[in-house]
């Protein structure tokens, strides 16, 4: 099994590959390549910053001269006018390397936004906000990543220890599943995530059919405001025993 960094190392090559190929023609064609030049990262919308390290993978993969100074680090909140980081060396290196870096870090930024998002939404309830192996191919290691700097930092140690606890309990979870028959849908399906509220099986289709989010449709399911997570008295209205309530109702 090839570890992380080997996983990392294939990604940006096959990356590098598929962008530029055998050069950037034109930088090569208009750029000295003796001229040198510094490039920074300019935060343009508020969110959580992720992929600050694979970044630095990504410039010394291509030129290991590159200078990399980081003022932001993955996992923090940040704004329009954020300068994250500052990168020094041959002009050719910068702009050869800047849109892989920029790809790479606008998609885990967005994963990580979003996965804040959630967090914060389901602050008080309990529940905890985890990823799965449903990922892009090729891109499992980055977008873990970026969960990661998007979650807590207690279920991000659970998860990403190398101690195998979150692997542990998604096998368990696997296996264990698939033995429950009243887990199953109406039809006879089975499609996994498989949620239950109150021992009954939640339909996530309801979420496309009512053009809704997961964290909307649950706290509509379960008869509680937005407002109301985390106030002491509020409980759910269908109580521990109800049914969940009908989303695309």
């Amino acid at each position: 099994m090839l570890s992380v960094e080997e996983l990392e190392e294939r990604l940006i090559d096959l990356a590098f590959a598929e962008d530029i190929g055998d050069g950037d023609h034109t930088t090569l064609c208009c750029i000295p390549e003796e001229a040198m030049g510094k490039s920074q990262l300019l935060v343009k919308e508020e969110g959580v910053l992720a992929g600050v390290e694979i970044a630095r993978k990504v410039f010394d993969r291509f030129d290991p001269t590159l200078q990399m100074e980081v003022f932001i680090h993955d996992g923090a909140h940040v704004k329009p006018g954020d300068v994250a980081f500052i990168v020094t060396g041959k002009v050719r290196s910068l702009l050869q390397t800047e849109r892989l870096m920029l790809n790479i870090m606008q998609r885990m930024s967005g994963i990580a936004t979003m996965t804040r998002r959630y967090v914060e939404r389901l602050e008080g309830t309990g529940a905890h906000v985890l990823d799965t192996r449903k990922t892009t191919p090729g891109l499992r290691i980055l977008e873990k990543q970026a969960v990661k700097a998007g979650v807590s930092e207690d279920v991000a140690a659970a998860a990403f220890s190398g101690k195998n606890e979150y692997l542990d309990w998604l096998t368990a979870s696997n296996n264990y599943t698939i033995l429950r028959p009243e887990l199953f849908n109406s039809s006879g399906a089975f499609s996994s995530p498989t949620l239950t509220i109150n021992g009954e099986y939640w339909d996530l289709k309801q979420l496309t059919l009512a053009d809704t989010n997961m964290v909307d449709g649950f706290l509509k399911s379960i008869g509680l405001d937005a407002d109301q997570i985390g106030v002491e008295g509020k409980m759910p209205s269908i109580g521990a025993s109800g049914k969940p309530i009908s989303v695309a109702s």
